[in-house]
């Protein structure tokens, strides 16, 4: 009579199977004598960023590649570029794309990805972004169409509020909070709900809004504005204006000393006090799966879901807080899934 397999037997025989098979597809890549090659495509960010000791993001992102076998020097090759903060030159880059034929672009940015559907339909694209469905980028989550998949940090219309709560609590009740957007956030169907968030809760949005063009004298100009204000604290938006001027909006936070929440955790290393953030790991192993699925198996990205977030970290720095004479609430602290000493 065979014995059934015990439930640990099973658990082990499976994850044999699934280290054998990560360990088949590394050998595959290695003896194919392939070279992948990847560009990286970004709105604003500067080229040093975009590498394996650039920022978080990327830093992670080489790491993940790295682990599924795709190793730069090796059989990874990878091209660079930045439209330097100007969106017209979105179409120029998406071009170039099309023009070079790289086997995947890569990009942090839902615009960058519009541009690769119209600008470079045959190549394939893989993106972080937020809600690619509002956006255009994406006719379902479940089956995107086109060339073009990735991961949406999109929270939902409450993520905003949540942030907005969570930095009530981190100051013991602030009742006027500026927000740090660009106009368009500010008339977005997110900006309007924040707004109508802080209103039910008794809090007072305060601006001026981000003009273009958005850049270091432009964010000197809103922060002297908002100052003339007092505003208790300061919500900063997730555009990409912010996350390329986040050392500056950090710096501008601290001197005036307004505690700040920030939507991603590059923030924090630029010196940001909080964040309510993606949780980063699954994001990057996501990304790293729909990389792996177009590169190797020649899946099409339209055919590869869009993985949308659902868990979200709170990340306090308390030496950042201390800078600008805050003590944050115990009760806040303890909540968090990092925290910076």
């Amino acid at each position: 009579m065979t014995r059934p397999l015990s439930p640990v037997t099973v658990l082990l025989s499976r994850r044999t199977l699934l280290a054998g098979a990560a360990l088949w597809q590394r050998a595959a890549r290695a003896q194919s004598g392939r070279v992948y090659r990847i560009m990286i495509i970004a709105p604003s960010a500067p080229i040093a960023e975009l590498t394996e000791t650039g920022d978080a993001h990327f830093r992670a992102l080489f790491q993940e590649l790295r682990r599924r076998g795709y190793v730069k020097g090796q059989n990874l090759a990878v091209d660079r570029r930045s439209a330097e903060g100007r969106s017209e030159r979105l179409p120029e880059l998406a071009r170039e794309a099309a023009a070079l034929r790289p086997d995947l672009v890569y990009t942090t940015s839902g615009r960058v990805l519009l541009q690769l559907k119209a600008e470079a339909p045959q190549v394939p694209g893989v993106g972080l972004t937020g809600d690619p469905v509002r956006f255009g980028i994406a006719a379902s989550l479940a089956r995107p169409g086109g060339n073009v998949t990735g991961v949406s940090v999109d929270g939902g219309l409450g993520i905003e509020g949540k942030r907005l709560e969570l930095l009530r609590e981190a100051t013991l009740g602030a009742s006027r909070v500026a927000y740090l957007s660009p106009r368009e956030g500010w008339a977005s169907v997110f900006g309007l709900t924040l707004k109508d968030a802080a209103e039910r809760a008794g809090m007072a949005l305060i601006g001026p809004p981000l003009e273009p063009p958005i850049g270091e004298a432009e964010y000197r100009r809103v922060f002297a504005a908002m100052a003339r204000q007092q505003p208790d604290a300061i919500l900063v938006s997730d555009y990409n204006e912010n996350m390329t001027h986040r050392r500056l909006i950090a710096e501008l936070a601290a001197q005036h000393r307004l505690p700040a929440m920030y939507p991603f955790q590059e923030f924090i290393e630029a010196g940001g006090m909080m964040a309510y953030v993606a949780n980063v790991d699954e994001l990057i192993r996501r990304l790293g799966d729909s990389i792996d699925r177009i590169l190797l198996k020649g899946e099409k990205p339209g055919e590869i879901p869009f993985y949308q977030a659902s868990k979200f970290d709170l990340i306090i720095d308390l030496k950042a807080a201390k800078v600008i004479g805050l003590t944050l609430p115990q009760s806040l602290v303890l909540r968090a899934e990092e925290v910076i000493e």
